[in-house]
């Protein structure tokens, strides 16, 4: 493994972070690159960027969208975009690297930490960074999906100085292959800005319906309670346009599609359980799902297959091993009105939310010396660093 900071460099600090978030406009950025560059924002400078593609040349423009003290660019590669994604960070121009290290001077940023997606073959896209942080997020979702994981983790930790993880299983493959790893679950927002629960007799499900989604699992218990109505909301994959198709002619099931980031809290107030029906195995097994934190917060029971996130949290989440199980569990839960038991899912989300997980990485980049501690905007330390399951 490299060392956190070049010898070169070791004498000088970053006093921002660049988060370079290579997804194009629209509504599927991850809502974990989203909260947390916005939670980052919150302490320390930080530039983040979108893509587009609206140009022949290579440019990169500030975007009109800026909050929450994050500032955001939008990035465009011209031509260049029609260009397969390996072969476009490799031609990523000068041009743009300049004018990114441009943007971030405008913001009082003279040296940033990179703060990048372990999603493909690239390092430090010719930006000249102190130091660079992969953040592995997902596994790859394909069959297979461990032995790809596996060959292609050098490759996505190329230049890498410290690697952060949403997952336990995920930090293990990282530290196997001799990285250094902290683990940075995933979060929820803040408690106090979630909308008021109103019960409903409604199981619902909010995020992306892939082939992650247990399909055969969620309609046997669906058919067993016809009384009940499911909920799945979501993007669906379109290559298993078939299994959802059959799931929604079921009476009790609604699949409304895709859901504004700003109706989420809305929606959320009305389920009275949260599931979290993923297949078991490796690629279950390397999600920290972010829907368990939102549901929590919202103080939600949450039933979940037993994949390894969930099952460290067995005070909080129920995980039944059969359809069996999952229909009892839920009828317990929907049963349920104990006041304690909400409190208790409430107080943990209000321990990890994205501003706790913005102050665990700048501590961590302080105390590398990476980052310089006068570009806090608030005191390291101002915000408690929970246990995170």
């Amino acid at each position: 493994m490299q060392p956190l900071l070049p010898s070169a460099m070791r004498h000088e600090a970053a006093t921002g972070i660049l988060h370079w978030c290579d997804r194009y406009e629209g509504p599927f950025i991850p809502a974990r690159q989203q909260m947390l560059a916005e939670a980052l924002a919150r302490r320390v400078p930080v530039l983040t960027t979108r893509f587009v593609s609206s140009s022949r040349r290579p440019t990169v423009e500030r975007a009109l969208d800026d909050r929450n003290g994050l500032t955001t660019v939008a990035v465009d590669f011209g031509a260049a975009a029609r260009l397969r994604p390996v072969r476009l960070r490799r031609h990523m121009t000068p041009l743009i690297a300049r004018q990114l290290r441009a943007f971030a001077r405008s913001i009082g940023v003279e040296r940033f930490v990179l703060y990048r997606v372990g999603h493909g073959p690239y390092s430090t896209l010719g930006l000249s960074p102190i130091a660079t942080i992969v953040d592995l997020i997902d596994p790859p979702f394909v069959e297979n999906s461990l032995e790809q994981y596996r060959r292609s983790l050098p490759q996505m930790l190329k230049g890498a100085d410290l690697v952060t993880a949403t997952a336990r299983t995920l930090a293990d493959e990282a530290r196997a292959a001799g990285y250094e790893v902290i683990n940075v679950p995933n979060a929820c927002q803040d408690v106090a800005t979630v909308a008021p629960r109103r019960l409903s007799s409604r199981v619902g499900y909010l995020g992306t319906l892939d082939w992650r989604f247990d399909t055969r699992l969620v309609e046997q218990v669906a058919t067993s309670m016809p009384d009940v109505e499911f909920f799945f909301a979501g993007r669906q994959l379109d290559s298993m346009a078939r299994e959802f198709s059959r799931l929604a002619d079921l009476p009790n099931v609604v699949m409304p599609g895709v859901i504004d980031f700003d109706e989420t809290s809305r929606l959320l107030a009305t389920f009275d359980v949260g599931v979290i029906p993923f297949r078991r195995g490796f690629v279950g097994d390397s999600i920290n799902p972010v829907k368990m934190y939102e549901y929590l917060a919202h103080g939600i029971p949450v039933v979940s297959t037993p994949i390894r996130e969930c099952l460290e949290l067995p005070e909080l989440v129920t995980c039944p091993t059969s359809p069996e199980g999952w229909v009892s569990t839920l009828r317990e839960a929907l049963r349920s009105r104990d006041a304690e038991p909400m409190r208790r899912r409430r107080a943990w989300a209000a321990a990890n939310t994205w501003d706790v997980r913005a102050e665990q990485m700048v501590r961590a980049l302080v105390d590398k010396g990476s980052l310089a501690a006068s570009a806090a905007r608030q005191p390291i330390g101002a915000t408690r660093i929970a246990r995170s399951g």
